[in-house]
């Protein structure tokens, strides 16, 4: 395989640092956003109700719309990684190189962070009993964490472990989750590139017109049926967010990429 695809056209400048800048800007939204909510005119805003007549209310109102950051983000992610993926796959032992590259971005830093959550939580609770505990952007204890829901947090996979092991999902970081689809959108990528190395886009297109499909029916049938299917939380708009971002990294390729 990796004599077959050593003959592949290297991708053009798969690289733009304005990229960068990008992130940084959507970093800044998402922390705006989060460093507003406890405002009361930020649950006025949230609920759609009118906020006093100031401009501190109102310029905690506007932060209620960053999270646009987040789809923004996963664009960008959707890009960097495939991207990625594209100039790994021309190299010896590309799959291999793609998933300890990916694990060692992600996953040791985050279990660093996640101990010293477990550590400020506690040092918290001996002090100020109940600081974090609350029912709108709470920290639980550590203890309150069953088995299932501490393993889909070291694993970052609580985004969907309930569905198949039972109980409740429970985050001890919230925003782990958005790590989890990260993680998700990681081993797609992956598969493609250990089954269709050479027709990497076109794989990604098949995959992003599937998700698509089937995000599709799913809501359709949600919408006639009233009811919510745990299916559905498989095709939030993360995944279609950074299957754009996939796509968008096949652009710069059209003139020097074959997949014949």
């Amino acid at each position: 395989m990796g004599a077959g695809l050593a003959a592949l056209p290297a991708p053009r400048s798969p690289r733009y640092y304005s990229l960068d800048l990008w992130r940084g800007v959507a970093c800044l939204l998402v922390v705006l956003h989060h460093a507003t909510i406890y405002a009361p005119s930020y649950r006025l805003a949230e609920r759609g109700e009118a906020i006093p007549p100031a401009v501190a209310s109102w310029f905690v109102a506007a932060t209620t719309r960053l999270w646009v950051g987040v789809p923004l983000f996963f664009v960008i992610s959707g890009y960097c990684i495939s991207a990625t993926a594209d100039a790994t796959r021309r190299r010896p032992r590309a799959l291999a190189t793609y998933f300890a590259r990916r694990f060692r971005r992600i996953y040791p830093p985050y279990w660093v962070l996640l101990g010293l959550l477990c550590v400020l939580v506690l040092v918290c609770e001996a002090l100020v009993p109940g600081l974090l505990a609350d029912d709108y952007a709470g920290i639980p204890p550590p203890g309150r964490l069953s088995a299932g829901q501490w393993l889909g947090n070291l694993t970052l996979t609580e985004s969907w472990r309930h569905h198949l092991g039972g109980g409740r999902i429970g985050y001890l970081n919230a925003m782990a989750w958005t790590l989890c689809y990260e993680e998700q959108f990681y081993a797609v990528v992956g598969l493609l590139l250990a089954l269709a190395p050479r027709r990497f886009f076109l794989g990604a297109a098949a995959v992003t017109a599937l998700t698509a499909a089937t995000a599709l029916l799913v809501r359709v049938n949600a919408y006639f049926t009233k009811a919510k299917s745990g299916v559905s939380m498989a095709f939030r708009p993360a995944s279609a967010q950074q299957l754009v971002g996939k796509q968008l990294a096949f652009i710069p390729q059209l003139s020097v990429i074959h997949d014949p």
